[in-house]
């Protein structure tokens, strides 16, 4: 018992979590592994000089079970001597009102909560429970989804200088639930972590230990090693990237401007110089992904005076010397500016190998919120096929290779409308066509041909054939 309690101790004061004064949130849900962390801090908090809060959320996601849960918490912190404040927060209605997914507005709201507690100057620093198995399943999802050696070093044990995880670096069962079931501690269970409808949980109850037992392993310990050996690379290129911002790159108030020559560097370094750069510019950089970072990287060579839009209220234009990002910005009354939004060439592989079915993407082009809506349309008939819809048509994705791309009009472009052997110049079927407000009608491209004039014409370009192997539905919502 009082081995593991020296042990984060010790690892608190190695990594400076806790210091001396510190009043702690600790993020309390009544698991074992929060339980765990409140109850040590409880004990060492009095020799380390600082002070803890116990910090209940109630989501109000699984009825009479939430409120069992909330009374545990009462009952542990009152036995403890613990302080402790408990909130209710319907994160049903919060998710729907937010249009995010329950899991991501049950983290919202307890994050909000925190940041209040602190600018309030209740707390300074907040506890939560990861552990190390927590932070092995993390590296895998990123894995899996596509990360690099930045996301291979897993969960950070401060960040901010605000939230700390003392016990990150202990195990669950050989640990945790050791410590409690030794010293008689009980928690609560939480029925969904035994769910595998969620990836975190196959991972934790299937395929980790599916992988240790096919090949005699204890693939925790060595993702950890892993961990730290990606931690000493990050510690190098961080280094190496910080020199290369100073010198390439300069952020003023909305603007910010990456010297062109900077793309001549190792590839290596100047993936991280981008991303890098986005976050000290925008201040979040959690959707941006490697293929944000090649699309930024191929818009170097394009012609100057196009704009891409990156996220929302994310724009770079190609600026002569200079890639110039611009945030919070309104392109409305600028029509100089070239606006592209890409649906890229793994979405379009997916469609095509019937992996999705569906994208959906809202976003602000030039003034005005557009909803894209692109559905892979199995069920096709040309009997359904209705040629005068103005807000959606059919397209054959067979010969698409790299990307659907919507944008504006651009000097030079050239388009075959539907039913027409050639090709026009775009400026002129709009001219015979008394279309105003040119510069601010959406075009869907296909690998830079224009199969798309919304609210005019399509394209003879792609258009659906008998033999048409994928057939997609695009649709354009103004919302």
């Amino acid at each position: 018992m009082l081995d593991v309690i020296h042990r984060v101790k010790n690892f608190i004061k190695f990594n400076k979590l806790i210091l001396e004064n510190d009043v702690v949130a600790c993020a309390l849900s009544g698991g074992a592994d929060s339980i765990f962390m409140t109850y040590v801090l409880n004990k060492i908090s009095y020799e380390m000089n600082f002070k803890i809060i116990g910090i209940h959320v109630n989501h109000m996601l699984r009825g009479e079970e939430a409120y069992e849960d909330e009374l545990f918490v009462e009952k542990f912190c009152k036995h403890n001597n613990i302080e402790f404040k408990i909130y209710r927060v319907d994160v049903k209605e919060y998710s729907k009102k937010n249009k995010i997914s329950i899991e991501m507005a049950g983290r919202e709201v307890r994050y909000k909560i925190f940041e209040d507690l602190k600018k309030e100057n209740i707390i300074t620093k907040c506890a939560l429970a990861h552990h190390a198995d927590d932070d092995v399943e993390t590296i895998l999802m990123r894995i899996f989804k596509g990360t690099g050696i930045k996301g291979i070093e897993g969960i950070k044990e401060i960040r901010e200088n605000f939230y700390v995880r003392p016990i990150l670096f202990l195990r669950r069962n050989s640990e945790i639930e050791k410590f409690l079931n030794i010293n008689n501690i009980k928690f609560v269970v939480d029925k969904t972590n035994f769910s595998q409808n969620y990836l975190r949980n196959k991972l934790r109850l299937s395929i980790i230990p599916s992988i240790n037992e096919s090949f005699s392993m204890d693939i925790t310990k060595n993702i950890l090693n892993l961990k730290e050996l990606s931690k000493y690379d990050n510690e190098f290129f961080d280094e190496v990237v910080e020199d290369y911002i100073k010198k390439y790159v300069e952020i003023s108030g909305e603007y910010m401007y990456i010297d062109k020559k900077c793309f001549n560097i190792h590839r290596a370094v100047l993936f991280r110089l981008i991303r890098e750069a986005i976050f000290l510019f925008y201040g979040d950089i959690n959707d941006i992904s490697l293929k944000h970072i090649k699309y930024i990287c191929d818009f170097v060579n394009k012609n100057d005076g196009k704009v891409i839009q990156i996220r929302k209220k994310l724009f770079c234009l190609n600026d002569g010397n200079y890639l110039k990002f611009l945030k919070n910005v309104d392109f409305e009354d600028d029509y100089k500016y070239f606006y592209e939004q890409l649906i890229d060439e793994n979405e379009i592989l997916n469609f095509k190998n019937r992996k999705i079915n569906k994208i959906v993407k809202e976003v602000d082009f030039l003034g005005q919120k557009i909803k894209v809506i692109v559905t892979l349309e199995d069920g096709f008939k040309f009997n359904d096929f209705n040629m005068k819809a103005l807000d959606y048509k059919y397209f054959s994705l067979d010969d698409v290779k790299n990307n659907i791309c919507f944008r504006n009009r651009c000097h030079g472009d050239i388009f075959k409308p539907f039913g027409m052997n050639s090709r026009k110049k775009l400026k002129e079927f709009l001219i015979n066509e008394k279309a105003v407000n040119k510069n601010k009608i959406p075009l869907i491209c296909f690998d830079n041909t224009i199969v798309w004039v919304f609210k005019f014409r399509n394209s003879e370009d792609y258009k659906v054939l008998s033999d048409s192997k994928t057939i997609i539905k695009i649709k354009l919502e103004y919302l």
